[in-house]
Formats: C-alpha cells, structure tokens, sequence
C-alpha cells in the first residue's frame, strides 16, 4: 500500500481519539439535560436572573475546562494560556454567582412559614452548595497559585470541574435513581461518589509519583462537607426557625 492509499485511508476512517471528544460532549450535555431539565430547564421564565448566572457562569467554567484539555493534549500551549488568562476572570466570577442561590437557599431554611420538612430539604441542599463552593473556591485558589506547575496545576483545575459536577449527580440520581427519590439520599450519594472520586485521584497520582495534595485536600473537604451533611443539616431547621407546628403544639400544652 502506498503512503498516499494510507494516508487517504487515515483520513477516511476517523479514530476513537477523534470520536471520543464529541461523545464526551454529547453525553455531558445530555446529562445536564436530565439532571436540569426537570426543575430549571422547564421553568426558565419563572427562574431569577441570579439563577441564570449562576448557571450560565457554572457552564461556561465547564466549557472552559473541556477547551483547556483539548489544547493541552493537542499540544497548543499559546492557545491554552491565552484561554486561561479568560479564567482568571471566570474562575471568580462562578464563585461569586453561586452566592445568591446559596443565600436564597439560607433563607428558605430559616422561613418560619414553611414545614419542617421543606425547610429540612433546604437544609440539606445548603450544605452540599456550600461544601461544593468551598472546594471549588479553594482548588481555584490553589490552581492560581501552582500553575508553573502543568501537573499540579491541572489537578487543582480538575478538582473544581468535580465541584461543579456534583449538583448535575445529585440531580441525577434524584430524579432518576431508584431508592435517592428523598434529597437527603440522593445528597449521600453525591457526596459518596465525589469522595469516591478523589480517593481514586490520590490513589493514582502515588501511582505515578505525583503530588496528591489536591485529591488529598479535595477528600478532606467533602468528608467534612459529608459530616455536616449527616449531623448538621438534620438540626439546623429547628435551629434557626421552629416550624409552625412545633408553636402550636408549645401553645397547646
């Protein structure tokens, strides 16, 4: 065969390394999709403009981190620095957006007008965009700090794209995992799947003698985030607000 049979043959037939990205995206935007379609996608005009940037920011980060992969593997390093100097704004700017939500969130938890139970819900919900934003605020921070350091660097950045997963997680299993219908169990399996996930991240990179500080810090925020989750979430309804069929029975007796 000769070089130019090959090399039309080459171009003819496409190889897994060249299908593997779009499927990747394909299957990525399917899930956030179905994780988001059934509470936010289907109510947009309902939804706060808070809300829009927060999602619009959260996407654009993961959009941002699928183009700084693609450049690093094809070996466009100008084009990957000139990408993430578009980060350093962005990075920020996720972190900011999230606050709202979380802020409403807060509120729902402490509204002495709503049941136990709904105010229990956003209890839990508090915790796990709470515990999410602090892991991504961190990685970013440390990401910034290390990014003469390609490996370290990519880590860290890894680490805030699992920060954003979690929510689409969560949501899937929600809404579509049989025995996570309560946000309590499908809070659980989030958070057993992200630590989960930086086990296996510290697991290789002692594997390939290299730094575990990001799998390592990432594990310890989220069993920390996991403990509140178990211990904290349940209390902090009747904490900060008792529900209005806790004063009537106070009433009654």
């Amino acid at each position: 065969m000769s070089k130019q049979t090959a090399a039309r043959g080459d171009i003819a037939q496409p190889g897994a390394a060249q299908v593997a990205p779009w499927l990747g995206a394909a299957l990525a935007f399917a899930s956030l999709g179905a994780a988001f379609g059934p509470n936010y996608l289907t109510r947009l005009p309902a939804a706060p403009w808070t809300l829009h940037l927060h999602a619009l920011t959260a996407l654009a980060w993961l959009v941002l981190l699928a183009a700084q992969l693609r450049a690093v593997r094809s070996g466009a390093l100008g084009r990957h620095r000139r990408v993430g100097r578009v980060g350093l704004s962005l990075g920020p700017a996720v972190a900011l957006a999230a606050l709202p939500p979380l802020l409403q969130t807060a509120r729902a938890v402490a509204d002495g007008e709503a049941s136990l139970g709904q105010r229990g819900e956003a209890a839990y919900a508090l915790v796990l965009a709470g515990g999410a934003l602090c892991v991504f605020v961190v990685a970013l921070a440390a990401g910034a700090m290390q990014r003469r350091q390609p490996a370290l660097h990519g880590a860290w950045m890894a680490l805030t794209g699992l920060a954003l997963s979690g929510a689409v997680v969560q949501r899937l299993l929600l809404f579509y995992a049989p025995g996570f219908e309560r946000v309590e169990w499908a809070g659980h399996g989030e958070l057993w799947l992200m630590e989960a996930c930086c086990a296996a991240l510290w697991i290789d990179a002692r594997a390939r003698r290299l730094r575990t500080a990001p799998a390592r810090v990432g594990l310890m925020l989220y069993l920390a985030t996991h403990a509140l989750f178990t211990f904290a979430a349940p209390a902090l309804p009747r904490l900060v607000a008792p529900s209005p069929a806790v004063d009537d029975a106070a009433d009654q007796r």
